[in-house]
């Protein structure tokens, strides 16, 4: 004959799992017309946690610039310089609270505040920065 061991039920239906608090989505637009650049910056980012966004031009761009619908706009100068400069200084204007970083070459980085140098890991390292409490092993694998 078996035996059977009897388990209190009520003990374990009380017995509430712990809720887990997910982190906040950090959304990233990244402005770059260079498909290559484009590509590893945002794929570092995501390969981090982060959900960053392409904007193919600086018109889509400008399109996409919603306020509050990202927590970062990182635009690169490198092909569209007097495009780029626009762009970042009517975002600044329109929505001061948006958080802006404008990508250039390292050598060219003078003001340090809201310039990032255009390597990828530097990038990386920057909004890491800005946004410490964010999972790095988090997954994001939005499609762009």
């Amino acid at each position: 004959m078996e035996s059977r061991i009897k388990l209190p039920l009520a003990n374990l239906r009380s017995e509430q799992p712990e809720r887990m608090t997910l982190p906040k989505k950090i959304k990233i637009l990244m402005v770059d017309n260079d498909p290559k650049s484009r590509k590893d910056r945002i794929n570092i980012l995501r390969s981090h946690g982060f959900f960053a966004y392409p904007a193919l031009n600086m018109q889509q761009a400008r399109t996409r610039c919603k306020p509050g619908a990202y927590d970062l706009i990182v635009v690169n100068q490198h092909n569209e310089k007097e495009q780029a400069l626009e762009l970042y200084e009517a975002i600044k204007k329109e929505n001061p609270q948006q958080l802006l970083l404008l990508m250039a070459p390292a050598d060219q980085i003078t003001d340090t505040a809201g310039a990032v140098s255009d390597d990828p890991q530097m990038l990386l390292e920057r909004v890491q920065t800005m946004f410490p409490k964010h999972g790095s092993n988090s997954e994001a694998s939005m499609a762009a």
